[in-house]
């Protein structure tokens, strides 16, 4: 699994550096996630490229990425675990599409895909050293290493949020307010919907399933105690996440509405 990261990070350097000298097939699509995930200011400005495997590849080289760096994090055995991550991101990108609509989406693959290859780069770094059971153990036993990798990575989770609201208001012509209040729609939706799905299954046992597959808490004590009891996780928190998701998505919904109802 370690050398599985290693290669992933070397195959997105490569694309960084084709995104910054190279030419022809594939360029624009490397350029625009690069732009898409440092400078996203930048990325209006982009012309929409006139091949359609840039407008192809924007999109599917950050989501094999991603796809592929979960798969290492898990050692290929935790669906469960794909299931949310994976579904979050697919969710996410959906409802910011449907926003766009017949419009091209190239500018938005950019920015998505560019912050999905950041925190790709993240989690791969973390995983190139000993695998993940080198990152599990630093994450449970150096509380130093923890709070800095935590910190960097929901950063870097809250700057989809930002390029996203940029991109929809620079590229697409909406006004500030409703770019803002669309991405918080975007945001609520996944959260509102996975919340629900665990709520429905029991977070008791939606646990058991993640840690039967991944093996990071005690067997025997989670099986005894249970693992919400084992680390006290309130068992209505995925209700609770549900309804937080379900107002928000609510709420930047009816905030756009009344943007466009003032504007026409």
């Amino acid at each position: 699994m370690a050398w599985a990261a290693r290669a992933l990070l070397a195959s997105i350097l490569l694309l960084v550096l084709f995104g910054l000298y190279g030419r022809g097939f594939g360029a624009a699509a490397a350029r625009g996630l690069l732009l898409g995930a440092l400078r996203p200011w930048r990325v209006a400005a982009l012309p929409v490229p006139v091949t359609r495997a840039d407008r192809v590849l924007v999109w599917l080289v950050p989501a094999v990425l991603l796809v592929a760096s979960r798969l290492v994090l898990t050692w290929f055995a935790a669906p469960a675990h794909l299931l949310v991550t994976l579904g979050g991101w697919a969710m996410f990108a959906l409802v910011v599409r449907l926003v766009v609509g017949r419009r091209d989406p190239f500018h938005l693959w950019a920015v998505i895909g560019g912050v999905a290859l950041l925190r790709s780069v993240l989690l791969l770094a973390a995983l190139a050293g000993r695998g993940p059971g080198g990152y599990w153990f630093a994450f449970w036993t150096a509380p130093g290493l923890r709070a800095a990798y935590v910190t960097v990575a929901f950063a870097a989770f809250c700057w989809l949020f930002v390029v996203v609201a940029v991109v929809l208001r620079d590229r697409y012509g909406l006004r500030r307010a409703s770019a803002v209040a669309l991405t918080l729609t975007a945001v609520g939706v996944p959260l509102g919907v996975l919340s629900a799905l665990v709520s429905i299954v029991g977070l008791e046992r939606a646990l058991t399933v993640w840690n039967d597959q991944l093996a990071l808490l005690p067997w025997g004590r989670s099986r005894i105690l249970g693992i919400t009891v084992h680390l006290g996780i309130p068992a209505q928190l995925p209700a609770y996440a549900a309804a937080a998701g379900i107002a928000v998505a609510a709420a930047g919904l009816l905030l756009s509405l009344g943007r466009h109802r003032q504007s026409a």
